[in-house]
């Protein structure tokens, strides 16, 4: 479980650098949320490129980590609110199914 998580938070944090259109003076920020039964990982940036982060259906060149969040997660989303955060939850191993 801690794996997947530090996966999928570095997947996210890959494509706020790759794709938020950041310059080397932006902050991008991590937080991390543990529930009895869940994980949330948040990730917020500039979000001043005006991409959204979205699954592609072939990652020929990249792209692959979107489609690996979505795998290892039970939910994920993204949101404009002062920038642009993308979340994923996840279930602990103490969740109930």
């Amino acid at each position: 479980m801690l794996g997947d998580a530090i996966l999928v938070a570095s997947e996210l944090v890959t494509n706020a650098v790759r794709h938020s259109g950041c310059s080397e003076y932006d902050a991008i920020e991590v937080n991390v949320r543990l529930g009895a039964e869940s994980v949330l990982i948040i990730v917020n940036d500039p979000g001043s490129s005006g991409r959204a982060a979205d699954v592609r259906e072939s990652a020929f060149s990249g792209g692959w980590g979107l489609q690996i969040v979505e795998q290892l997660t039970q939910r994920w989303g993204a949101e404009r609110v002062g920038g642009y955060r993308v979340w994923a939850e996840m279930a602990t191993p103490n969740s109930k199914p």
